[in-house]
């Protein structure tokens, strides 16, 4: 059932709409009914109404200043303004700030059910918008740390501009530090004939070498690894001014007796 706040400051009128219609058949019930924008704005904070029905001009707290302040207690309502010819102007300005429509006084119960039908049916939609980016979002949230990866496997193996990449790194609120640095292993060599056994062999090295590529990072967070094509090993981490100590400490474990490269995301090795 959508929830609908009814403020107006003329008696006559706020009960006039609360008695012209059956709201139960129009998927609606009327949750609070107020003389002023300050009833409404508490009424608006304990039962949380999906449409929000106001006079422009209410004592205390007008009809605009309700707007802005119901935002932050309610969830993306949908606010309707009820004006006169007199405070038409008002009316544009409301619409500015997000209201859904308006509706000049003297009210036509016709065209005002019309109004609360449109009404519903873009609460609906707002609904199932929200639905959809909550899932969205969650499928994502699931899948960051391999969304993450691949984006940060792009920006080191691609060339030219990366600027779609990078967008796509914000959106998962992933920071890049311009003194992110990028080690390559290159111990592990693949020859173009071996033995089945020769070839699980080297698979098993190249993944435990990655493993301890892993271990050794724990302390440069953010990072990520991945396999190359070739069986070398790639890192991705920060910040730059460590990457002597990294590199020692995977050199001292034996896991690389070359040491490997290093190299800088626009410069240099």
């Amino acid at each position: 059932m959508i929830k609908v706040l009814i403020a107006d400051d003329e008696k006559y009128i706020r009960n006039g709409i609360n008695d012209a219609f059956d709201w139960a058949a129009l998927g609606m019930e009327v949750v609070g009914l107020a003389a002023n924008g300050s009833e409404a704005l508490a009424i608006a904070r304990e039962r949380l109404p999906d449409i929000c029905l106001l006079d422009i001009c209410m004592p205390i707290v007008s009809g605009l200043e309700f707007v802005e302040q119901a935002k932050e207690c309610l969830d993306d309502p949908v606010f309707i303004v009820i004006t006169g010819y007199d405070d038409f102007r008002y009316a544009k300005q409301a619409l500015t700030l997000g209201v859904y429509d308006y509706i000049l006084k003297p009210i036509d119960e016709d065209a005002l059910q019309d109004l609360l039908k449109k009404a519903c049916a873009e609460v609906e939609e707002r609904r199932q918008k929200r639905t959809d980016y909550a899932e969205a979002r969650s499928l994502v949230d699931q899948n960051k740390p391999v969304l993450e990866a691949e984006l940060l496997r792009q920006l080191v193996v691609e060339q030219g501009d990366n600027s779609k990449i990078r967008e796509s790194l914000a959106l998962l609120d992933v920071e890049i530090p311009a003194d992110m640095g990028y080690v390559r292993f290159f111990d592990l060599k693949k020859t173009d004939i071996e033995t089945k056994e020769e070839k699980q062999q080297r698979e098993d090295e190249t993944k435990k070498l990655r493993a301890a590529v892993d271990t050794a990072l724990e302390h440069f967070r953010p990072f990520v690894t991945w396999i190359n094509k070739d069986d070398s090993i790639s890192a991705l981490y920060t910040p730059r001014q460590q990457a002597t100590a990294f590199d020692h400490r995977t050199c001292d474990r034996g896991h690389d007796a070359r040491c490997p490269r290093v190299f800088w995301p626009g410069g240099g090795v």
